[in-house]
């Protein structure tokens, strides 16, 4: 070192610095600051929403951020473009706790409707419901968990949650149907219909719920536009 903290002396042909100065030689290889925090973060290699963190080696690398496993979040939608006694949503990923929330649109008489999973229709169903207020009907060896047992041309508005914890089993539901009753005016009240239900699927104890449907055996069907919307969450 030379007076002054200067270096003194000849450079060898590797210490000659390119411009822009390469990361291998002290730089960032880039000329702008947001490339070259880009290039010094390997940011590319990141999925997205992910955050700079320490890994157990004291290094610095993306992942996902911890926690926020409580926030619901959407696992899948399926709105109608042509009429259908059936929709449909397969779940986007996997999660303990479910939300359902159905927005149908009668084409003709509802009756029947029914939440099932996984696209089963078989006799691994049990459940209670009340309508109006009434004493509990029970229902047992059932083809999918009952929300709507009158049949009449009524739109109507669902909401549950389901326990899909695989500790869990079987997998219980809770849901709360509410149906406009013949028409809007304030002159006639709605009509519901509150509903606990399980699923015990006999291939097994332990099934993850991977899809979720809402279907009808009346004569009529959901209208263009219904939907059903699945949301979810870890709870922690």
């Amino acid at each position: 070192m030379g007076s002054g903290s200067n270096i003194v002396g000849a450079f060898s042909s590797d210490t000659t610095l390119p411009t822009p100065v390469p990361i291998n030689k002290g730089g960032t290889g880039q000329t702008t600051a947001q490339a070259a925090i880009d290039a010094l973060t390997d940011v590319t290699s990141a999925s997205t929403n992910d955050v700079l963190q320490k890994d157990g080696s004291g290094n610095a690398v993306f992942a996902a951020a911890a926690g926020g496993g409580g926030a619901w979040s959407s696992l899948g939608t399926d709105v109608l473009t042509s009429t259908n006694t059936t929709m449909s949503v397969t779940l986007s990923s996997q999660k303990k706790y479910l939300m359902v929330l159905a927005n149908r649109i009668a084409n003709g008489a509802l009756d029947n409707e029914s939440i099932r999973f996984n696209g089963s229709s078989a006799s691994d169903y049990a459940y209670r419901h009340a309508t109006d207020g009434a004493g509990d009907s029970s229902n047992v060896n059932a083809t999918g968990i009952g929300v709507n047992a009158t049949n009449a041309t009524q739109n109507g508005y669902l909401y549950g949650f389901v326990n899909n914890d695989l500790a869990t089993s079987p997998k219980m539901g809770y849901f709360h149907d509410m149906r406009t009753n013949t028409d809007y005016t304030a002159g006639k009240e709605p009509a519901r219909q509150l509903t606990v239900g399980k699923w015990q699927p006999s291939s097994g104890t332990n099934v993850a719920i991977t899809a979720i449907s809402l279907t009808t055996a009346g004569s009529g069907d959901y209208q263009i536009g219904s939907s059903l919307a699945i949301l979810g969450s870890d709870g922690d």
